[in-house]
């Protein structure tokens, strides 16, 4: 599978600061370690967390 869109996911991600991360309810593992390791990315590519 080709990655097209990783400059349009860029590109929109650097166009909001604050960035809301959730799971469905009752989260399981996979969206647990999904979630964190979101927020690693997100944060080393400087945005902020309330």
């Amino acid at each position: 599978m080709k990655n097209h869109n990783h400059k349009a996911v860029k590109a929109e991600l650097e166009k909001q600061p604050n960035i809301l991360i959730t799971t469905h309810r009752g989260p399981d593992g996979d969206a647990m370690g999904s979630s964190l390791a979101l927020y690693q990315v997100l944060k080393a590519l400087g945005h902020k967390f309330l």
